[in-house]
């Protein structure tokens, strides 16, 4: 092990020293050491882990070996996230990232439909379904930086008791994307997620503005957790700018897990070349995301019916970002998908945001 990984990850660090870390990470896993070690091991096994959250980040390592070291962390201990809080990430305000109020860009011009075909190909419907473009104005809101994991998606359901629509969704490494979830096994995780942020938002004091208002407004009731609007999704994947991609340019493979490039979901992280402009990771490919929003046509209207949180079932909801086995133009920004609410397929998951009460009328 100490051949592999000898020392700290650090400045400096070379290509042969991230392939040795991932290695050793995958030596550990291997030989059965993921659980308890001896007392004289633990620094090495600490040494590895902490490599392996590293190489999520590296922009040398391929897709798949980015993959493996985050499957490696998932079974070693990731910690970037806290068990003490529901595995939500460890950082400020758990991983929810500010999108400020104001106008944004949505959806597609009617006249770039055609080069959209001929670049991607498919039926042009396809494409017609996000015009026409116009801009939509919302307030501002935080988004959870990565989808719903399978720990986070766990601990709602022992702590609630609650039975999902598939056992399934419970069995995937627990840093990965929960998925086999319905519309409405998401919607009971962000009522479940609103009480306990509540709870503790009371006691709560940050001398940064935008972290106070987040929890005070969770402790008065103002804001609660809950899937956000398809407006809301758009606009934290492609800001303001109407870019394609959460990224400025191209799609490129070592931005986001599509088209089997690994071939299952991945740990969250792990493409972080397709970090978003607000700081949002995995919103293009690894899985579909539940959006509360109706399948509806544009303009994109809220008032009109389509944010209703108790329309009749049979109302398709909107589903966003494409995922692992889907072509990549299907994680295009503006592209639209739905499904039936009760739906649950190994793709389907969810990402949440802490906003104002979303509509719940009929």
């Amino acid at each position: 092990m100490e051949e592999l990984c000898g020392k700290n990850a650090g400045p400096g660090d070379q290509i042969e020293d991230e392939w040795g870390a991932l290695l050793a990470g995958q030596a550990i896993v291997e030989i059965g050491s993921g659980g308890p070690v001896s007392a004289s091991n633990l620094g090495k096994k600490e040494r590895v882990r902490q490599w392996q959250v590293q190489l999520l980040a590296s922009k040398r390592l391929p897709a798949i070996e980015r993959a493996s070291a985050g499957d490696t962390l998932a079974r070693l201990g990731d910690p970037r996230f806290d068990d003490k809080h529901w595995y939500l990430p460890g950082e400020p305000l758990f991983g929810f990232k500010y999108i400020p109020a104001g106008g944004f860009v949505m959806g597609t011009k009617p006249g770039d439909v055609a080069g959209l075909v001929k670049k991607y190909g498919g039926d042009k419907e396809w494409f017609e379904r996000e015009t026409p473009q116009h801009t939509v104005y919302l307030p501002a809101y935080w988004m959870a930086k990565f989808p719903v994991t399978v720990a986070q998606f766990k601990a709602f359901v022992d702590d609630k008791k609650y039975k999902p629509v598939s056992d399934t969704s419970l069995l995937g490494l627990p840093t990965h994307p929960v998925v086999d979830v319905s519309w409405y096994d998401a919607l009971e995780y962000c009522t479940w997620l609103t009480g306990r942020l509540q709870r503790m938002a009371g006691k709560q004091k940050s001398e940064d503005e935008q972290e106070s208002v987040f929890w005070e407004e969770l402790a008065n009731g103002t804001l609660v957790v809950t899937l956000p609007s398809e407006a809301e999704w758009e606009k934290a994947a492609r800001s303001t700018d109407g870019r394609e991609f959460p990224w400025d340019g191209e799609f490129t493979p070592d931005r986001a897990n599509v088209e089997m490039n690994i071939g299952r979901t991945s740990a969250v992280g792990c493409f972080p070349k397709g970090e978003s402009p607000y700081g949002l990771l995995d919103i293009s490919g690894n899985v579909w995301e539940w959006t509360r929003s109706i399948y509806n046509t544009y303009p994109y209207d809220p008032t009109d019916g389509r944010e209703s949180l108790k329309a009749v079932k049979e109302r398709s909801r909107v589903l966003r970002g494409g995922a692992f086995h889907f072509n990549h133009r299907l994680a295009r920004c503006a592209f639209r998908h739905w499904r039936n609410p009760g739906s649950w397929r190994r793709s389907l998951g969810f990402r949440v945001v802490v906003g104002a009460s979303p509509i719940s009328g009929s």
